[in-house]
């Protein structure tokens, strides 16, 4: 149990940012939420839960800003039983994933004003250490947002499979009312923990299914589900 809540409320982020925002109707009030655990030792382990509010500002009818927030806490066992320490908020960060390799590494992707960043956890302080962005599937253009980034990692490589959207400037489609964007993926690996990223060329619709993480290996499906090529395949990146 807490002795406080890990979730805080719409209601709070409007005092917060002091301004007149709403969310969509359908919108839980709580955001979007991530959650993770990871055990850190026998008796130690860390929780984290984050939270991003999507709104829009005043007549706006558009939801396009957001506020993200995450907190987090220590966990320590005692007795048999798991209790939970200071919790510590932090703004404008949401962690979207986090991966132990038992190997020594917690491999985490943190979001932050639409940009993704790898990062390692201190398993002492807690902090995230972050180690460099993560890759865009349309590489060093503007106007790239990642909206998706699947995190797998192994003794000694990380892969992420990435979903991008790339915001097209208005010189390009002229002609329209509204803003036009082009949706791409693609799979990366580093293997120095995220400072950087080569490509991978792997032409699958489902992306990565999943990792040897013993043997970092990487692997996944070629087809896409209608053309009958169903064959797995895997790749060594050590």
């Amino acid at each position: 149990m807490v002795a406080e809540p890990l979730l805080i409320s719409f209601e709070t982020v409007r005092k917060r940012l002091n301004a007149d925002i709403h969310m969509r109707d359908h919108d839980d009030a709580t955001g979007d939420l991530e959650h993770h655990v990871v055990q850190l030792g026998p008796k130690r382990a860390a929780v984290w839960l984050s939270q991003t509010f999507n709104y829009a500002v005043g007549d706006e009818t558009s939801i396009r800003h957001n506020y993200r927030v995450t907190r987090f806490a220590p966990l320590v066992r005692e007795n048999g039983e798991w209790q939970i320490g200071k919790i510590v908020e932090i703004e404008n960060v949401a962690v979207k994933s986090v991966v132990d390799n038992h190997a020594g590494q917690v491999v985490g992707v943190l979001e932050r004003n639409q940009e993704m960043a790898l990062a390692l956890l201190n398993p002492l302080t807690l902090e995230w250490v972050e180690q460099g962005a993560v890759p865009t599937a349309f590489g060093p253009l503007p106007g790239v947002t990642i909206q998706k980034a699947s995190l797998q990692v192994g003794r000694g490589v990380v892969v992420v499979d990435v979903s991008s959207t790339h915001h097209v400037p208005r010189w390009v489609y002229w002609w329209g009312n509204e803003p036009a964007y082009t949706d791409g993926s693609g799979v990366f690996y580093s293997k120095d923990w995220g400072r950087s990223w080569d490509r991978l060329s792997i032409k699958s619709a489902a992306g990565i299914l999943g990792m040897d993480r013993a043997n970092d290996r990487v692997v996944w499906v070629t087809g896409n589900g209608f053309d009958g090529d169903t064959a797995v395949r895997s790749f060594g990146l050590n």
